[in-house]
């Protein structure tokens, strides 16, 4: 029995617990925000008409797909800068850290110059209904511009450095 009680005390240490919230609390908050800008929109969008919807939703796919992106140039990142942090090498660190915020950024111009000179192509690519077309257009060029601060908000805000 007290085997089992030490073994759960190493593993329940106080200052484990601490750092885990401390990293994770911020990571957490900041999925929550993400994930709960399509709320926001949804309820907003309750009040309009049934293109709005419809423009509102093809659009927001063609963001999640590049969100998505976004995120997925991150994660390779993070990988990274996690070996070069868990290896003490805090220059390493330092520049997997800038490589991965100028390679987010890169995937985020691109898009947000998609989403700001050709987005009825885009939305062209789900529906044919000229008014969906038009108005989802509208919606992915105010949208463009936020997907640079997505991407550098991705890349830079759950890295720590002491």
């Amino acid at each position: 029995m007290s085997t089992k009680y030490s073994l759960l005390r190493t593993h329940c240490d106080a200052q484990f617990f601490g750092r885990l919230i401390s990293i994770g609390l911020p990571i957490a908050l900041q999925t929550m925000l993400f994930s709960s800008r399509s709320l926001v929109d949804i309820l907003m969008l309750g009040q309009l008409g049934e293109a709005d919807v419809a423009a509102i939703g093809v659009a927001g796919k063609a963001l999640f797909v590049a969100t998505i992106l976004i995120f997925g140039v991150t994660t390779g990142g993070s990988l990274l800068t996690a070996q070069y942090w868990g290896a003490g090498n805090i220059e390493g660190f330092r520049r997997k850290t800038a490589l991965t915020a100028v390679m987010t950024t890169i995937v985020a111009v691109l898009f947000a110059l998609i989403f700001l000179f050709i987005p009825h192509l885009v939305m062209g690519l789900a529906t044919n209904d000229s008014n969906v077309i038009a108005l989802g257009s509208e919606y992915l060029q105010i949208t463009a511009v936020a997907m640079i601060t997505i991407a550098l908000g991705s890349s830079l805000m759950p890295r720590f450095e002491p």
